[in-house]
């Protein structure tokens, strides 16, 4: 069987188990919601995303992380405004696509501003750069940044971190090449 073929098929069971599970789920809280490494979707499946990041947030998730890549020109996913709600996060992780939020960049920060674990890709370090405009917030609770960077326009956001970190033990800086 040609590999497209079973790509498509792996694409339509993600997509058929995924919501399966989500309609049936009764938990009132999730701490982990994970999504990685599923290069076979495409770019008509992102509302599916955005329906699976909603029902992440609304069950308070502790810590989310997606890593999605789908072969297109650029992705672009909304990542929904009552991302905002999710008091209990922990730990962010958008993997390395770019994204466009229901908000400013920078509001995200400033929510995301109590979790003790932060991953930032190489696009949405270079998204935050620019929008931050050296206005960052300050993070008393965290403990790990994970830092993306491919370019040194991308470090004038590292000492603002620093700064305003005071409780940061971990720090991994990921170069892309």
């Amino acid at each position: 069987m040609p590999s497209h073929v079973i790509g498509e098929h792996l694409r339509i069971w993600l997509l058929q188990f995924v919501g399966f599970v989500v309609s049936h789920c009764q938990s009132k809280e999730i701490h982990d919601f994970e999504l990685k490494d599923c290069y076979f979707l495409r770019d008509a499946d992102l509302p599916c995303l955005r329906e699976w990041m909603c029902f992440a947030i609304e069950r308070n998730v502790h810590n989310l992380t997606l890593k999605v890549e789908i072969r297109m020109e650029r992705l672009v996913i909304r990542i929904p405004q009552t991302i905002l709600s999710c008091k209990n996060m922990m730990k962010l992780n958008l993997g390395n696509w770019d994204a466009i939020l229901d908000m400013p960049d920078s509001t995200l920060l400033r929510v995301v501003n109590h979790a003790k674990f932060l991953s930032l890709s190489v696009p949405m370090t270079g998204v935050l750069t620019h929008a931050l405009e050296g206005n960052l917030p300050s993070f008393p609770n965290l403990i790990r940044l994970e830092f993306g960077y491919d370019m040194f326009r991308h470090w004038v956001l590292l000492p603002d971190f620093l700064n305003n970190s005071p409780n940061m033990v971990v720090l991994i800086l990921k170069k892309v090449n």
